[in-house]
């Protein structure tokens, strides 16, 4: 499903209602009907991602290796096709239950930083916000706002939490399959995706940070602040990408 925002408002639109009252995951055709523009991570998609290749590559090698499959696949005799569908469900998986974590992480983040909190006993959330408040300041000192939806300029985005206090301050929140700290390093794509959150947010100077929280050990943290040279860079890079999605989507004319 592609996120959209409304173009006027910023409102989130990843979903449309069709002719028959029927809810629908809005399609770049209904986007151009419905004046929405994309996503910041929708942009930043049409790059390539290495790594994150070479990581798929690892889980299906790995579900080779360990075939013969558990026993909630089927275990008849397969035909070669039959085979690899089944060998990409199970390398698949693995995937799929670090997206879910990470979003669940994400929901309770943005529960406790709701008016009113919603407070948990979880490590692995109670451990970030204590980082973000030792470091940065607690919410008596910044008005926190979790999951703030804007469209400008041609794309829009939600930010998983920032205040405009002073300057202003932008955290992105990524969940890691890891508990080594030296995996916990922003990326371009990273760098890029704060860059258009701060233009989004009309926040210029606002400073930028990535909360890296391991999904594998509670308390595993990395926060990291983005410098303003890779931030001039990085916005520099995602307007290129910008202009180039719109281009081969034929958005914008």
């Amino acid at each position: 499903m592609g996120h959209w925002y409304c173009a006027e408002t910023g409102e989130a639109r990843y979903t449309y209602t069709n002719s028959k009252g029927e809810e629908k995951d809005t399609t770049k055709r209904e986007a151009r009907k419905l004046n929405l523009v994309p996503s910041v991570t929708g942009i930043i998609d049409v790059i390539a991602k290495p790594g994150l290749e070479v990581w798929k590559e690892q889980q299906l090698l790995k579900a080779v290796l360990d075939w013969p499959p558990p026993d909630d696949f089927d275990q008849t005799e397969l035909t070669p096709e039959e085979w690899i569908k089944q060998i990409k469900l199970i390398a698949s998986a693995i995937g799929r239950e670090a997206a879910e974590r990470g979003r669940q992480i994400h929901d309770a983040l943005e529960q406790w930083f709701s008016d009113p909190p919603v407070n948990t006993q979880d490590p692995f959330i109670t451990t970030a916000v204590d980082c973000i408040y030792s470091e940065l300041g607690t919410s008596s000192a910044f008005s926190w706002v979790p999951e703030a939806s804007f469209a400008r300029d041609g794309y829009g985005g939600k930010i998983d939490l920032h205040s405009k206090s002073g300057q202003g301050i932008i955290i992105d929140f990524k969940t890691k399959i890891t508990s080594d700290k030296k995996k916990m390093k922003a990326t371009d794509s990273n760098i890029m995706q704060l860059a258009a959150y701060r233009h989004g947010l009309d926040l210029p100077n606002a400073r930028c940070y990535n909360l890296f929280i391991s999904t594998e050990e509670a308390g595993v943290l990395h926060l990291q602040e983005i410098t303003e040279e890779e931030l001039q860079r990085g916005w520099q890079m995602f307007k290129s990408l910008l202009k180039y999605w719109q281009l081969v989507n034929k958005f914008g004319e």
